[in-house]
């Protein structure tokens, strides 16, 4: 249940649009939020790389992928499509052509406001409470430009359907990747 929504319910499925008849859900509305390419990949790579070793690497390996271009290499040795969840093309978690609505994380208290007013949800339901508090500025301002256009090439299905203003200017972090903590 949504806060301050007695009469809602939130449902939680992939692409629950093509598994039930359209009769079902024609008053549903499906959204989703996105992360950025390269803080959805930094993010991963720190915590399922640098902090533990989701993806079983050897020993050895695992050493090598405490750096970011090593990590990246491998990365283009997968099918992006279908790996491990946190690393896999989000346009590949859902289908984005299903969405009524598809918010950004960086901007996640504006675009919950703005869905939560379509939803036509009490109003006490439209600030999202702020717990994670962690940011990734410094992370993402460390890495070089070479870098984040390898990112944005390995994420260019993410970057096409939610970040095209990306494929224009990579090298513009501030609009995409700026800290958020106050929004």
């Amino acid at each position: 249940m949504m806060p301050g929504a007695p009469n809602h319910r939130l449902v939680l499925f992939p692409d629950v649009k093509a598994l039930l008849p359209s009769w079902m859900y024609k008053d549903w509305t499906a959204f989703a939020f996105v992360r950025s390419p390269e803080q959805r990949l930094l993010s991963a790579w720190r915590d399922k790389v640098l902090r533990s070793n989701l993806f079983g690497f050897s020993p050895a390996t695992h050493a090598k992928m405490h750096e970011l271009d090593a990590f990246l290499d491998w990365l283009e040795d997968q099918d992006l499509r279908l790996a491990e969840p946190h690393i896999r093309w989000q346009s590949a978690l859902f289908n984005p052509d299903r969405m009524d609505f598809i918010g950004r994380m960086e901007n996640i208290q504006k675009d919950w406001r703005e869905l939560a007013q379509k939803l036509e949800l009490p109003r006490a339901s439209w600030d999202l409470p702020h717990i994670n508090a962690s940011t990734f500025v410094q992370l993402v301002s460390s890495i070089r430009e070479d870098q984040t256009l390898r990112i944005l090439r390995l994420y260019a299905p993410d970057v096409q359907n939610f970040y095209p203003d990306l494929a224009n200017a990579p090298n513009s972090r501030t609009s995409a990747f700026q800290d958020v903590k106050g929004a």
